[in-house]
């Protein structure tokens, strides 16, 4: 498992494109605006430091601060009104997003919940992270929100490099007629819906 990770790690840095062969202005302007901008911020201080509070001896998956700013920045940016999160883990992304869009309604589910829950009582979604989850549910999870997304949605999915039946269903979500575009930074892989974007699946560094 790990051999394969390291093997789909140098296999995405070699296959990455650089700013200068984009030819989406959105794409652009997203990675060096948002995704290449690591700036100082006082929120991840206070969240970082929270976190070594919770979890002095944390290790694994929940020590992934570089990840957790981008979802942030990306919040930011975006701006969502309505954002639902699947697979809550240590509840340190949601903190991310709660600081990065006060205002929204931020729904945290666990993803043996989410069905029900979401198909229940959520109509529209602009802004999903799919989180900690099955690797053989990645594709449910994301026809069960497409109904709910618009045309300026995002989709967040958290590293599919762990598992084989991951990097297969991302597969098919890049193929599905409703996305356009896709951004694969291997720790996160981003999904736009917008009628405006030329289909493109871009991996770029991070």
């Amino acid at each position: 498992m790990i051999f394969s990770f390291v093997k789909d790690y140098v296999r995405h840095r070699l296959a990455t494109r650089n700013s200068q062969v984009i030819n989406s202005p959105f794409v652009y302007k997203l990675l060096n605006n948002v995704i290449y901008n690591f700036d100082p911020c006082p929120v991840y201080t206070d969240i970082e430091n929270n976190k070594r509070k919770l979890l002095p001896n944390n290790r694994r998956r929940g020590n992934r601060p570089k990840a957790d700013q981008l979802l942030y920045r990306l919040a930011c940016h975006f701006n969502p009104k309505r954002v639902i999160e699947i697979g809550t883990g240590m509840g340190i992304s949601k903190q991310y997003l709660s600081r990065a869009v006060p205002n929204a309604a931020i729904n945290s589910f666990e993803q043996n919940g989410a069905f029900k829950h979401i198909a229940s009582k959520i109509n529209t979604v602009d802004f999903a992270f799919i989180n900690y989850y099955n690797p053989a549910e990645l594709f449910n999870c994301f026809e069960m929100l497409l109904p709910r997304f618009n045309n300026d949605s995002v989709l967040v999915i958290c590293n599919i490099y762990g598992s084989p039946q991951a990097k297969q269903n991302f597969q098919s979500i890049k193929l599905h007629p409703r996305v356009t575009a896709t951004v694969d930074l291997f720790w996160l892989q981003l999904v736009f819906f917008s009628d405006e974007l030329a289909k493109e699946h871009y991996k770029l560094k991070f």
